[in-house]
């Protein structure tokens, strides 16, 4: 049998001390939630030790891990097996360990802490705790003191407390994170009901927690998705479990702001919803940025009207319509008349407020399912996907030479233009947008070559004329 060793207590007495320490004295501050200590103290204290080897016997039962400190030397002058097993040290290693090998506090606090309880109050302490294959634990320690014959000696019972520890620490950092990422979190209950926002949530939305919480979350909706989108949304978030698009949302403010929005549920182990988490972040100024992008790609920049490749775009679509439909359309070809001088008279900022007025005379003729471009300098095209005959196109032509040739006042001066209209049908005049745009540009080479200020219609002869 294992018995107590230390330099300055006799074994035997160190014995009899021990089982006159009743370990029900201990449960004040054992803690309310050690059940298994309180019903091994408890069990001690019904016994009546009368002897070195009944009390050895009670101690090395014990499933707690407990052991005994001098508080002088730092060493461990008992410990029982769980200690022992905790520790992972053979017990006749473990009897006479100094403390600090196994602590891994620094060694000058050690010696402090332990000299602190020469005033014989119980006292529980949280410390870190390193294992014989390196392992660090975090225990919970409950100390009482005891002193023999000027002896003081720490009785102490140990808890790991790691796997609690490691909880609270991934709670906190849980907590961080949802305190202080940029996207807007916000938790509702199976009903919708809001639980709990973040900080970011209050940025993007403008609401404060106290202003939502309980609430429905529909608060944020801004009325632009139809009950149909909304439908589909929670379809899918039954059917999958999760939900992610982009939605339009409302302001505390009132303004609509575009977000990506990410939502999932949350359920318990027996499968049963307990709540939904949602996650999204203000994405208005990129998308304005990405509508900016196309918007460049496809409309002139000073005129704001499209661009070359929509305007072929648009070609395609309605030459695609006037196939299936077996119907006409037109395209014209617009060239301004004397646009240089201008440019050389006045200067370019006039010039570009020129193009700018004709741009907006030219859609003020158009009807709304017309188109008209800017391809180049001076240059316009324009798209009439329906017409009945090319008198229909003739007329929208004069209109438009009529629109440019009234005066422009611009920058203080007094302008007068004119120009050139060639138009092309299909399918008379080409079968395609490229033999569409070349007979539409013969037609106004040919307007242009006859004085300028009017419009011709392709015939098949001026290709043979055109050089």
């Amino acid at each position: 049998m294992n018995r107590i060793h230390s330099p300055n207590v006799a074994p035997s007495r160190l014995a009899r001390l021990l089982a006159w320490l009743r370990l029900d004295k201990l449960l004040p501050w054992l803690g309310q939630d050690r059940t298994r200590t309180e019903k091994n103290a408890q069990e001690a204290g019904r016994e009546l030790l009368e002897s070195e080897a009944q009390y050895q016997q009670i101690l090395d039962s014990n499933t707690s891990i407990a052991y005994l400190i001098d508080t002088d030397t730092a060493c461990i002058v008992h410990a029982n097996a769980a200690a022992a097993a905790f520790w992972g040290y053979p017990l006749k290693k473990l009897r006479g360990m100094s403390i600090t090998d196994i602590n891994i506090a620094p060694r000058a606090q050690l010696f402090k802490d332990l000299h602190r309880t020469q005033d014989g109050i119980p006292s529980r302490l949280e410390w870190r705790h390193r294992l014989k294959n390196g392992e660090i634990r975090d225990v919970e320690v409950y100390r009482r003191p005891l002193t023999y014959q000027g002896k003081t000696l720490l009785y102490c019972i140990v808890h790991d407390i790691s796997t609690h520890k490691q909880a609270e620490e991934e709670l906190r950092l849980a907590a961080t994170v949802f305190n202080t990422m940029d996207e807007a979190v916000m938790v509702t209950d199976p009903d919708n009901k809001i639980i709990k926002v973040n900080r970011a949530f209050t940025v993007i939305t403008g609401y404060f927690p106290d202003e939502v919480t309980g609430k429905n979350q529909d608060l944020l909706s801004s009325g632009v998705q139809s009950s149909a989108f909304y439908k589909k949304q929670w379809e899918t978030l039954t059917t999958t479990g999760g939900w992610q698009g982009e939605v339009r949302n409302r302001r505390k403010s009132g303004e609509v702001y575009v977000g990506w929005l990410s939502i999932k549920q949350v359920r318990d182990q027996q499968g049963t919803l307990t709540h939904h988490v949602a996650v999204f972040s203000d994405i208005s100024e990129r998308k304005a940025a990405e509508d900016n992008m196309r918007h460049s790609a496809h409309y002139d920049a000073l005129t704001d009207l499209p661009n070359r490749t929509l305007f072929t775009d648009r070609l395609r679509q309605a030459l695609t319509q006037a196939r299936r439909d077996k119907a006409q359309m037109a395209m014209m070809f617009i060239d301004l008349d004397q646009f240089k001088p201008v440019n050389d008279t006045y200067g370019h900022d006039v010039g570009d407020l020129l193009l700018k007025g004709v741009a907006e005379r030219m859609l003020g003729c158009l009807r709304a399912s017309d188109s008209a471009a800017r391809i180049g300098g001076d240059e316009f095209v324009v798209l009439l996907p329906t017409i009945e005959d090319a008198q229909d196109a003739m007329m929208i032509a004069n209109k438009i030479l009529h629109a440019i040739s009234q005066p422009f006042e611009l920058a203080g001066h007094s302008l007068r233009i004119s120009a050139s209209i060639g138009i092309a049908v299909y399918p008379e005049h080409g079968s395609d947008e490229k033999l569409l745009l070349i007979s539409a540009d013969i037609a106004m080479y040919h307007a242009k070559k006859s004085g300028r200020n009017n419009v011709r219609l392709y015939l098949p002869e001026m290709l043979a004329s055109s050089g």
